[in-house]
């Protein structure tokens, strides 16, 4: 019955062909059954008749299958009842058969009805199943989001097109491989334990943010949302899984711009930390408060303990400067300005700290305001200076007339100071004049007159004038240019020592000490540490200036048997120490030295070279001796080697 029902559209076209088919059945059925009455003898009337009844009620409907009742009823009555041809019976066997044939149809179209409604119903879900299969299609391929259905065991079982593109693989390619072999190391354990969660029905779905490995090798962050496909095993309503299903969103840009926010966020955390800055947001329309971890902590709270409301936080206010808090709060909301200055009282230690606040209303399209935004600032030791400084101001005006006589004295220091400048510099371009004459006059003791002798010898050679052997004039004329060589690399040498450049501060003294101690006859020791490498040319020439000036006012002026150099590292700065066992400085010229700046040419010199590199010179002068101690900061030593280093 259930296969012979699908030749029925043939007769549904029409509802009159229906009915004409099943008009033409029963005439069928009542056409054989008066052909076979000379053998049945009125026997079985109605057995053809239930043939006709069964096909009507099959193919043609539940009308036409009462239509065939009807004309089977009376035609049977006309073809079997007596007297024959009749529509008239008195036959008490004949009206039961008449009954039972009608219930036995009956029964057939019922039957008959229930299946082909049962049919339809069969047909109708198989052709929206068919329509939900082709729209499940059309939405899993054109989703936006990559959509992926995955075995039991992890590999991919059918991708859309968006998911191959968040990944960057192709179809064919991640259908031989697993989610194990795109995901990031470190969430695979994770991705494990929700999957087994899922399939023991823990959990409906599994959702969470996690990394993939793309085709090229780069990484992207995408939101995961796996659920399971399950269906009824034969035992009934137990889970049979069957697959995942896994929907993936690409969230690489809110992930960017997540971690821009947060760090934005930790920068203003950390300015505000180190300004003393805190932030606030009060909604006068719910009178609720956000504060900054900044602000709670210059109140001393905590966040469960931050003020969420107006008078919250006029409580932390003090009672001096509640009312004034107040006003100008009230007035802010009408002005969209804030500025005020109060005292507040901390919650961690009772102690008073001096706010400054400053924000700005923002109004809605009725000039309503919604938001007070602004910031406080703790400015206490600004108010603490301020209460310091009035209370010096009439200090100040009590010594006004003691200031007025030391500044006078500081006028006249100053000018004192001036000449001094000015006696300096004349004295700066005498030693320069006394420093060219001296190079002069050596240039014309000593080498211009090896260069004098060197060319009689030389003119004596060419003009053939000498008598005698030549080859003695020619060693002579050897040994002129071998005493001028030596005397111009020792005039340079003293001008700038070619070691200084080529092998560092360290060979360069060593060579300088050697010839003052030979020429000066002073006993100098050296100590500079064999580790100490090379400086920037800046400093290895301050250094040696240093050294090179100390030892000549010691030849000069001290009258010391001896003297001792050192250079050495101590703590974040590199010195160099100078002592002799001399007569010392003066205590007057010291006084000078310290009070009005008067030293010589060479000391000054020596301090401004110090100076310019950041550090310091300080002169300890005794009857003993006298002790010179000059250090530069290690720190700008080491920036000037890797420069110089760089340069190189």
């Amino acid at each position: 019955m259930t296969s012979l029902p699908r030749l029925a559209p043939i007769f549904k076209k029409k509802s009159v062909s229906r009915y004409c088919f099943a008009i033409l059945a029963t005439a069928a059925a009542l056409g054989g059954r008066a052909l076979l009455e000379p053998v049945l003898h009125g026997s079985a009337p109605f057995a053809l008749l239930f043939a006709a009844i069964a096909f009507s009620a099959l193919y043609c409907g539940l009308g036409p299958s009462i239509l065939t009742i009807v004309l089977g009823v009376f035609g049977s009555d006309y073809l079997s009842s007596v007297p024959r041809f009749t529509f008239s019976t008195s036959d008490t066997r004949q009206v039961a058969g008449l009954l039972t044939f009608v219930f036995v149809s009956i029964v057939i179209i019922a039957l008959a009805e229930s299946n082909r409604r049962t049919i339809a119903r069969h047909e109708q879900v198989e052709q929206k199943l068919d329509e939900n299969e082709e729209r499940f299609r059309f939405t899993f391929e054109q989703a936006a989001v990559g959509m992926a259905h995955v075995d039991l065991s992890g590999r991919f079982l059918r991708v859309n097109q968006r998911f191959c593109e968040i990944l960057g693989y192709r179809p064919e390619d991640l259908l031989k491989i697993t989610f194990k072999d795109i995901s990031h190391p470190e969430h695979i354990e994770a991705d494990l334990a929700g999957l087994q969660k899922l399939r023991d029905g823990e959990i409906d779905q599994y959702v969470t943010e996690k990394r993939y490995i793309r085709s090229d090798g780069s990484s992207i962050w995408a939101d995961l949302t796996v659920s399971l496909l399950s269906g009824s095993s034969l035992e009934g309503s137990k889970v049979n899984p069957k697959y995942f299903i896994a929907v993936l969103h690409d969230i690489s840009e809110r992930k960017r711009s997540e971690d821009a926010l947060r760090l934005s966020q930790e920068r203003l955390a950390l300015a505000q930390r180190a300004g003393h800055l805190g932030s606030f947001d009060w909604d006068p329309q719910t009178n609720s408060n956000v504060w900054s971890d900044e602000l709670l902590r210059l109140y001393g709270l905590s966040k469960d303990d931050s003020p969420e409301s107006r008078e919250a936080w006029i409580e932390r206010v003090l009672p001096e400067d509640r009312a004034s808090v107040n006003t100008a709060l009230d007035e802010a909301l009408s002005t969209g300005s804030l500025e005020i200055e109060f005292r507040i009282r901390r919650n961690d230690n009772s102690e008073v700290r001096w706010m400054y606040a400053r924000a700005q209303v923002l109004f809605d399209g009725q000039h309503n305001p919604k938001h007070l935004v602004g910031t406080q600032l703790d400015i206490t030791d600004r108010k603490l200076v301020e209460e310091a400084l009035r209370e010096a101001h009439d200090e100040l005006e009590r010594r006004v007339q003691e200031r007025t006589t030391e500044l006078e004295e500081q006028v006249s220091e100053r000018k004192r100071a001036e000449d001094s400048l000015r006696h300096l510099t004349g004295r700066l371009l005498q030693l320069q004049d006394n420093e060219r004459r001296q190079i002069a006059r050596e240039l014309h003791d000593s080498t211009g007159q090896m260069v004098v002798a060197l060319s009689l010898n030389l003119s004596s050679l060419q003009s053939g004038t000498h008598r005698g052997d030549s080859s003695k004039l020619i060693a002579d004329c050897l040994g002129l240019l071998n005493d001028l060589s030596r005397e111009l690399r020792t005039m340079s040498h003293l001008l700038h020592p070619p070691l200084l450049d080529e092998a560092g501060l360290a060979s360069a003294l060593r060579w300088y000490v050697e010839g003052f101690a030979e020429r000066s006859k002073i006993e100098v020791s050296l100590d500079i540490p064999a580790d100490l490498g090379r400086l920037s040319q800046e400093f290895e020439t301050a250094l040696f200036r240093i050294v090179q000036e100390c030892l000549t006012n010691i030849h000069r002026h001290a009258g010391s048997p001896t003297a001792s150099i050192r250079v050495f590292r101590s703590g974040d700065e590199i010195a160099v120490e100078v002592k002799d066992q001399g007569k010392g400085i003066s205590l007057e010229k010291q006084m000078r030295m310290a009070v009005v700046g008067e030293a010589g040419v060479g000391i000054r010199g020596m301090r401004e070279r110090v100076r310019q590199l950041g550090g310091n010179v300080s002169i300890d002068s005794n009857e003993n001796g006298t002790t010179v101690l000059a250090s530069l900061p290690v720190f700008k030593v080491a920036s000037f080697s890797a420069s110089d280093g760089m340069a190189s």
